[in-house]
């Protein structure tokens, strides 16, 4: 079965939108011959033993369907689609709020209370479906719920144990969106006890406004099998095991974890190893990619959103490869427990994983801790929970580039393109008169986040190479850690970049 000819065979069932796929790209292991040692004789008896071909044994992928949703329209193009994994604390809330595009959510472990101000269907783990019309509903593990475009939602968690919820959410970007990505319908509130680890982005720069079937599932993988064909806008983030791979054709945006910024597609003959919490997206979809020499097995979260008319373009194309020996599962989870020391000077410990929390306390270089939780990422920082080993010592969350010991990658100046030295980035002031209204500067380094506002936490405008020359159009302004400089791009884009990432030109 081609699977990128839409048919009606793909419409059969949302329970498993990878169906066709693993029909035409499971690896048929080679037929093995058995045969006892005979009689030397030219004709077989009754009592001879005849050579006899053994039963082909096919190894099968493990499809577990974990969303799925008909979304009635896509949002407008230019749009972003990400995928993250939500944690809410007991008490924590997430007040009334809206998206410019749909979102939809599962929840994974706990029990979360959820409200919405207009029609959301839900799809329980039993197979039931209801919809939320404004009563509170609650869901729990195995239960999940989709939010059209411009629906209210609200989230509580009441219990006395954490909600994990998986999402994605697809939102339109561009200058008639500058400052929506979130709309709070009573003020930006104070998130305390909310923290997401990202798991993927992409944008989708053309696509037409029309209907589209969501799914998010798991894929297990053993070894040999090919990675099934994703025939819609895709994203496939690893699990677990060996996701290595080289572009041959088409459109494909690899993200990492440590990186809170959108990706340009990435150049043909590229090669790529993914770890926890990095993603490659396809605008266009992306064929099965064979796997026959793979040896190891691998399991795959695995995003398709799907229009009814099919994508704009051609699916990519990649060859499986072996990687460089990086491999998701485990890693960054094996810290805790460990000891590790801080390696600066005046590191903040803080109550909670934000930039924005209290500061419990500030301890010097060299002071000895243990992991005690974590990795939670957060304000484009991965902190570790910690506790000072000496009797007495303090408790609380420190951002991990900041400790030495810790394996796992967290963000560095250079990759996020946002501040100095992670939670401590206190830029210094410009001099008088060094960056002028109406002087022009120069980016510094690669990938410098234009933002539409002075916030981490807004969708990037783009990522500007190092060389960039930007007209000052305003002061310098201090906001969330760090200074900003308000600028405008030679095509009359306006925004902020960290003054940092610039240098005023010779």
């Amino acid at each position: 079965m081609n699977l990128l000819n839409r048919s009606s065979v793909l419409r059969r069932s949302k329970s498993s939108f990878l169906a066709g796929a693993l029909a035409a790209s499971l690896l048929l292991v080679p037929v093995g011959y058995s045969q006892e040692s005979t009689p030397a004789a030219s004709t077989p008896t009754a009592s001879t033993p005849v050579a006899s071909p053994a039963a082909a044994v096919v190894a099968e992928p493990t499809i577990t369907t974990l969303i799925s949703a008909e979304v009635a329209e896509l949002p407008q193009a230019p749009f972003t689609v990400r995928m993250l994994r939500i944690t809410l604390q007991p008490g924590a809330t997430t007040p009334m709020h809206t998206h410019h595009g749909p979102e939809v959510d599962l929840v994974e472990s706990g029990e979360v209370t959820i409200r919405s101000l207009g029609e959301a269907p839900v799809n329980r783990a039993d197979g039931t479906e209801e919809v939320s019309t404004g009563e509170d509903v609650v869901l729990t593990a195995g239960d999940n719920i989709y939010f059209p475009a411009e629906v209210g939602m609200y989230f509580e968690n009441a219990s006395e144990e954490p909600v994990v919820m998986l999402s994605a959410v697809a939102i339109p970007v561009g200058p008639d969106y500058v400052n929506e990505r979130i709309t709070w319908v009573d003020g930006e509130p104070d998130l305390e006890g909310v923290s997401y680890q990202k798991l993927g982005d992409g944008l989708v720069q053309e696509q037409s406004q029309q209907a589209a079937e969501w799914t998010i599932s798991s894929v297990e993988l053993p070894a040999g099998v090919d990675v099934p064909a994703v025939p819609g806008i895709g994203m496939i983030s690893p699990v677990q095991g060996n996701y290595s791979f080289t572009i041959d054709a088409g459109m494909v945006q690899v993200t990492r974890a440590e990186s809170n910024m959108l990706q340009p597609n990435a150049v043909l003959d590229t090669s790529f190893s993914l770890a926890d919490g990095d993603a490659a997206f396809f605008p266009n979809g992306v064929t099965a990619t064979t796997r026959t020499n793979e040896q190891q097995p691998v399991t795959l979260l695995v995003m398709n959103l799907e229009p009814v008319d099919g994508v704009t373009s051609t699916p990519a194309e990649l060859t499986y490869n072996a990687g460089d020996g990086t491999v998701a599962g485990g890693g960054s989870e094996s810290a805790t427990g460990k000891v590790v020391t801080t390696n600066t000077d005046s590191v903040n410990m803080r109550a909670e994983a934000s930039v924005n929390a209290d500061v419990v306390d500030q301890l010097g270089q060299d002071v000895e801790l243990e992991v005690i939780g974590g990795p939670v990422e957060a304000d484009d920082y991965v902190w570790y929970q910690v506790r000072v080993t000496e009797e007495g010592g303090s408790e609380g969350w420190v951002a991990g580039e900041f400790l030495d010991g810790i394996d796992a990658a967290a963000p560095t100046p250079e990759a996020t393109g946002d501040g100095t030295s992670g939670d401590e980035a206190t830029t210094a002031t410009p001099a008088a008169g060094e960056f002028a209204v109406g002087s022009t500067v120069v980016t510094n380094d690669e990938s410098v986040r234009l933002r539409p506002a002075t916030n981490t936490d807004e969708e990037a405008l783009d990522a500007l190479p190092a060389g960039t020359e930007l007209t000052v159009t305003g002061e310098p302004v201090e906001a969330g850690d760090f200074t900003w400089l308000p600028v405008e791009t030679a095509d009359g884009v306006a925004g902020y970049v960290v003054i940092d990432f610039v240098d005023p030109a010779p």
